[in-house]
């Protein structure tokens, strides 16, 4: 068997022949939230949220975080923008307080993960 053989074999798989599972999804509660993110957030997923400044980001995060943090998840946020005083007083601001909502304003994934 030659090496273009070889790799379609074991690396290239038909459309057809891949089995189609849906992922487990997370409610955060926000109904136009889980709506954009189409059902939720994906297990295992990254979410990166952009848009202007002042646009309403971290405030959107901050109450989905909550919300999904009060269904037993633990949340880890890194935010590019602000630092954690800013996002406490923005929780504080909407009656927000956690213990499971963890935040980081280093955005080297990398760092944090060494950390």
């Amino acid at each position: 068997m030659n090496s273009l053989t070889t790799l379609i074999t074991n690396t290239i798989t038909p459309l057809d022949q891949i089995e189609a599972i849906p992922p487990s999804r997370y409610l955060s509660g926000l109904e136009y939230f889980d709506d954009v993110l189409g059902g939720g957030l994906v297990e295992g997923s990254t979410l990166i949220l952009s848009g202007t400044p002042g646009c309403g980001k971290s405030t959107l995060v901050i109450e989905a975080a909550y919300r999904l943090a009060e269904n037993g998840l633990k949340i880890f946020y890194m935010a590019g923008e602000e630092n954690k005083r800013q996002i406490k007083m923005r929780a504080e601001r909407l009656s927000i307080n956690s213990g499971n909502v963890y935040f980081s304003e280093d955005t080297e994934v990398a760092k944090v993960i060494a950390d």
